[in-house]
């Protein structure tokens, strides 16, 4: 039979441990490891803990505090340039397009697929381009120029 027995001093005494809120189940094991005489691994006291329901009183020292979100754009040529939250300004794009709002029953198939609405969906319903599934202006806003397509798609990294 495996496993590590405990008996109820030794219950007792993780019960005293698990109060102080600054021991981790690491400490307490090796507290435990030194005065029983025995060796307790960190889990065997962790599931003893549990198996316990043994609440431990929550402590701010191992809360680590997340860093602030930066933005940051990687170069081509390798370095990283952060900016500052106020530097970084994003521009809705808008298409001054009075849409049809057609539901996807009703759209034909020459009709704008350029989607509205965030419950029952319509769409635009506008004759669309040929090759294209949008009108004119909402193929503007949506595609980008071929040259750009192709500088996104570059990787950032050079070879060597």
């Amino acid at each position: 039979m495996r496993g590590t027995f405990w008996t109820e001093a030794e219950d007792a005494r993780l019960i005293e441990l698990c109060a102080d809120s600054t021991l981790s189940f690491r400490d307490m094991a090796e507290i435990l490891t030194g005065e029983l005489g025995k060796s307790i691994a960190r889990n065997a006291c962790i599931g003893r803990a549990h198996r316990l329901k043994i609440e431990r009183p929550v402590s701010t020292k191992f809360i680590t505090r997340a860093k602030p979100y930066q933005p940051r754009i990687r170069m081509y040529n390798g370095s990283v340039k952060h900016f500052k939250a106020e530097e970084v300004k994003t521009e809705l794009r808008v298409v001054e397009v009075v849409p049809l709002n057609v539901s996807l029953d009703e759209r034909a198939d020459n009709g704008c697929a350029y989607p509205y609405g965030d419950g029952p969906i319509t769409f635009c319903g506008h004759p669309k381009l040929p090759g294209f599934s949008y009108c004119a202006p909402h193929k503007h806003l949506c595609w980008k120029p071929f040259q750009d397509r192709v500088r996104d798609r570059r990787p950032i990294w050079r070879a060597a």
